[in-house]
């Protein structure tokens, strides 16, 4: 049995309109997207009071005047405190961060 020569056919309508639509979707979606995505350097909060507060993304500094979220501060990024607000002992800390300065705050009165 011999078999059937091969025709030249032309793509399907409903192929070439479907390859159509997928391709102006990439070409709209993909740069819409980049645009949406773009990081910005800041984000807005909301505070207690309802006031809208900018703030930046990346936070380098930090200075808490809660004497038990400074001491947490301290041992997950010491690097990013910016004082105390008590004197520590120092003992088992080093220099640089011992002799942060002392701010005050929520565990000390001054009279």
């Amino acid at each position: 049995m011999p078999y059937p020569t091969p025709t030249k056919t032309r793509p399907s309508r409903k192929g070439l309109r479907c390859f159509t639509v997928v391709f102006c979707f990439i070409l709209i979606v993909i740069p819409i997207n980049a645009i949406c995505l773009a990081e910005s350097p800041t984000r807005t909060v909301v505070d207690t009071f309802g006031r809208p507060v900018v703030i930046p993304k990346q936070i380098d500094r930090v200075l808490s005047t809660y004497p038990p979220i400074t001491n947490i501060v301290y041992m997950l990024a010491p690097k990013k405190l910016l004082g105390w607000n008590f004197k520590p002992d120092g003992l088992y800390m080093p220099a640089q961060y011992a002799e942060l300065p002392v701010v005050g705050g929520g565990g000390s009165v001054s009279r």
